[in-house]
């Protein structure tokens, strides 16, 4: 029985806390509802004048958003033409640096075909060398006695193997 009793009097305050709380949130619904009714009747009785002031504090809040939003548009607009601007430079110093480039390409490829010539030269050198004639650097090519007969002699070579006689001498 007194277990019964302890249970019983545990149930009335957890019952009492319950009622407790549902007057609680009652009495709140209640001036929520009291306060909702009070602005509903005042906009509802808003006289002329007090339209006509909040009309013009929207009016003047619709104005300053506006001009807010065309300054973003101003500063947007502003940041687009300097990127396009930068693109547009690194464009141009892209196309010039490509421009260097293949003109840089270009020189190597000449220097590169001399490179080829000069070789098929040597390669005509030695085939003279192997049959004995030797183009060596020759102190009477400065020597006016002697200048006429080396160069007709340098013609004769070069008649004989079809090409012009090479650059330096190349002693295998």
């Amino acid at each position: 029985m007194r277990r019964r009793a302890t249970s019983l009097w545990r149930q009335q305050g957890r019952l009492t806390q319950e009622r407790d709380q549902v007057t609680a949130d009652a009495r709140k619904l209640w001036d929520e509802n009291h306060f909702l009714r009070q602005e509903a009747q005042r906009l509802g009785v808003m006289d002329d004048l007090s339209r006509g002031e909040h009309r013009n504090a929207l009016e003047k809040e619709i104005a300053r958003v506006e001009t807010e939003l065309k300054a973003r548009r101003d500063e947007g607009e502003r940041k687009v033409a300097q990127v396009e601007a930068e693109l547009r430079s690194g464009r141009e110093a892209g196309e010039a640096q490509q421009q260097n480039y293949a003109e840089l390409v270009r020189k190597e490829q000449a220097r590169l075909e001399q490179v080829r010539e000069d070789i098929v030269d040597l390669r005509d050198m030695a085939d003279l060398n192997d049959y004995g004639l030797y183009n060596f650097e020759n102190p009477a090519d400065d020597s006016v006695r002697y200048k006429d007969e080396l160069q007709t002699r340098q013609a004769e070579i070069r008649k004989w193997s079809g090409r012009r006689p090479p650059r330096q001498a190349v002693r295998l």
